[in-house]
């Protein structure tokens, strides 16, 4: 055989061979994850770092982060820097003004901006300022715990199909550093843990409710008081008319 169809069969052969794998089924890469919350008061920073190793290569391959924040906390968007606000995706709109009894669990995705285009492992960190909402007070006063759960992993490969029985999770395409209206399947990866992280939130003392009222009403009526007797000098009723006291 002569170099020159030696060289073209090798040639096809490596193609077909790329044809197969990039479009075979895959298997899930393992998952690692370590989640942190930190809080002073009521402002927070939920950090989350991830690594995955395959066994095949992962091409053309991109990765997103489902979460579902607690009902004790909310994200800001306008303390967002532009660079992570551009690649999240909120179901609504937080309500930033309502108390953690009056509000619920609400999801959030964050999009990796990088493709993975040939690798065997990956890696992906991220830092998103959180606000903690106000709780209720009770007697006595104390802290309320507010709980994070570990995100889900979403996996989606350009030129690969997942098995039917993988669990799918179907949100917008994040292409080009948008976040686009087309819907695309992804795989959700399971992390084989369930971790949680807390944040304490001080609560307030219900039983100073009284103190805080009297005192408020006390002071409101001693000022109106002082205002009063500040504009108009003491006066006193003759014959119908208000005549000044010297």
């Amino acid at each position: 055989m002569s170099d020159a169809l030696l060289m073209r069969f090798h040639g096809v052969l490596l193609l077909i061979c790329t044809l197969h794998f990039a479009h075979a089924d895959w298997e899930n890469p393992a998952v690692q994850q370590r989640l942190e919350i930190s809080s002073g008061g009521l402002h927070g920073q939920l950090s989350n770092w991830v690594r995955l190793s395959a066994r095949n290569r992962m091409v053309n391959c991109t990765v997103a982060y489902r979460h579902s924040l607690p009902s004790g906390a909310y994200i800001d968007a306008g303390e967002l820097p532009a660079s992570l606000a551009s690649r999240m995706w909120f179901a609504k709109e937080f309500d930033v003004e309502a108390p953690a009894w009056l509000s619920s669990a609400q999801g959030v995705v964050i999009y990796n901006e990088h493709l993975i285009l040939n690798a065997f492992t990956f890696e992906d960190s991220w830092n998103i300022p959180v606000r903690l909402r106000y709780q209720s007070p009770q007697p006595g006063g104390g802290h309320s715990v507010v709980r994070f759960g570990l995100p889900e992993i979403l996996f989606r490969c350009l030129n690969s199909r997942p098995h039917a029985s993988q669990p799918i999770a179907t949100l917008q395409c994040y292409a080009n550093a948008l976040i686009s209206s087309e819907k695309c399947d992804y795989v959700v990866l399971e992390s084989g843990k369930k971790a949680w992280k807390e944040a304490v939130v001080p609560r307030g003392n219900s039983n100073l409710k009284f103190v805080a009222v009297y005192a408020t009403v006390a002071l409101y009526t001693f000022t109106s008081f002082a205002l009063l007797k500040f504009l108009f000098p003491v006066a006193k009723r003759h014959l119908g008319c208000w005549i000044k006291v010297d």
